[in-house]
């Protein structure tokens, strides 16, 4: 729905100053999800189009998963908009989309 959600508080501090908890990011998708196949009912939905490997683990408030019970950001993601969708009877999430940038080479 967005690209790099993780990364808002450093790429766009001056909408999301802070950084998105998992709440967030998963209520966040499921509102626009729902409302995007309202607008357009063939479109696609990808999410949570996160950006890179520590993120995937830990989510854009590292603080938050300690708030979850220690589960890692986005298996818990995929679990709680699989959730929700059960919940209100509606499929959101189309494309399970990630992506990652190689680390820097650590050849010495």
């Amino acid at each position: 729905m967005d690209n790099e959600v993780d990364i808002w508080s450093g790429t766009h501090r001056d909408v999301h100053p802070a950084p998105a908890g998992y709440d967030e990011l998963a209520n966040m998708f499921e509102n626009e999800g729902t409302a995007l196949k309202t607008w357009d009912p063939a479109a696609v939905r990808f999410g949570p189009v996160s950006c890179c490997w520590w993120y995937y683990w830990n989510g854009a408030n590292s603080a938050d998963k300690g708030n979850h019970g220690g589960v890692d950001f986005l298996p818990w993601w995929l679990n709680h908009v699989k959730w929700m969708d059960a919940v209100n009877g509606a499929r959101t999430l189309d494309v399970f989309d990630i992506h990652a940038y190689a680390d820097a080479n650590r050849r010495g």
